[in-house]
């Protein structure tokens, strides 16, 4: 009886053997992509054209220039302003007034090839140009901003998908210093993956992709929705997402580009896991399939020997 047994049980550790393969398969049917979320701030200054055309000063006369600041921004937001000249003939006298009138600063612009530049408070209010002869330029005034700086923050160091369906990462981005503007994303991700970013997770219309929201300045936060979407995905890969954050003076359907950079978030795939059983399986996957196989194995052997004891 006691070798029937041990027979007995030996067919049936073998079966239980054969079907570990099985196990193994019936375990790959689902698959996930993994991601580890990574941010990286920038601070920076934008420089905005406030004015930028060709004058003519007639002799013993003037030219007045207004310097404007972009919507939102007041005079503590400016850090300098810019005079710079093209094209000069003949010699102009340039005085730079605060809102009261009182002289600032003054300066001669002279023919050059290459251009005149000169740095101005940033309290500069009035730009006025005259010459005692005839004489005309091309003047374009920047202003400059104070630095602008960013925190982007996500409610997750990792983000996961699974192969077939989608999800989401929940963040905020805060201004922390610098004027009022506008902030928009740019990204990059790669087939057959798709998703973006959104102000509102309520929303996947593609017309809310790519707006740009207008900030408060230092102080303003907001939320941010990156969807990841993996529907298409049927194989275990290894995909990067790249996501740019840009603040800007104005708004960018204006046609200005002084955009700069301010944030960047990287999604960089931490492993594709896939329990597949073809040949073009990741290591994750095989490493599954190895150790339910050894594992079988080795209970397998040592059952086997403690029978044959008593055989």
């Amino acid at each position: 009886m006691g070798g029937r047994h041990a027979l007995l049980a030996v067919a049936v550790l073998a079966a239980l053997l054969a079907a570990t393969p099985v196990l193994a398969a019936a375990a790959s049917t689902a698959g996930e992509l993994a991601f580890a979320v990574e941010t990286q701030t920038f601070k920076a200054s934008v420089s905005m054209p406030v004015f930028n055309e060709s004058v003519s000063i007639p002799a013993n006369g003037t030219y007045t220039i207004n310097v404007s600041l972009p919507k939102g921004w007041t005079e503590k937001d400016v850090a300098a302003v810019y005079v710079v000249a093209y094209n000069a003939s003949g010699r102009i006298q340039l005085s730079a007034k605060d809102a009261n009138g009182t002289v600032l600063a003054s300066g001669t612009i002279v023919p050059l090839s290459s251009g005149y530049t000169q740095t101005l408070p940033p309290n500069t209010s009035v730009i006025e140009l005259s010459s005692t002869e005839a004489a005309n330029a091309t003047i374009v005034v920047y202003v400059d901003s104070q630095p602008v700086s960013f925190t982007l923050s996500f409610d997750k160091s990792e983000l996961h998908v699974e192969m077939g369906e989608d999800a989401w990462l929940h963040g905020t981005i805060k201004q922390l210093e610098g004027p009022a503007g506008y902030v928009f994303f740019t990204w990059d991700i790669p087939d057959p993956l798709s998703g973006g970013v959104y102000w509102s997770k309520a929303t996947t219309d593609p017309a809310d992709v790519n707006s740009a929201i207008q900030t408060s300045g230092a102080g303003w936060s907001h939320d941010v929705y990156l969807h990841v979407d993996a529907s298409k995905v049927s194989q275990e890969d290894n995909f990067n997402v790249v996501v740019h954050a840009y603040y800007s003076p104005t708004d960018p359907s204006s046609g200005h580009q002084m955009e700069q950079m301010v944030a960047t978030v990287t999604l960089a795939s931490v492993y594709a896991f896939s329990t597949t059983t073809s040949s073009a399986g990741h290591a994750n996957g095989q490493a599954v399939r190895y150790a339910l196989y050894g594992f079988g194995a080795v209970v397998f052997l040592g059952l086997l020997l403690l029978f044959a004891r008593r055989l």
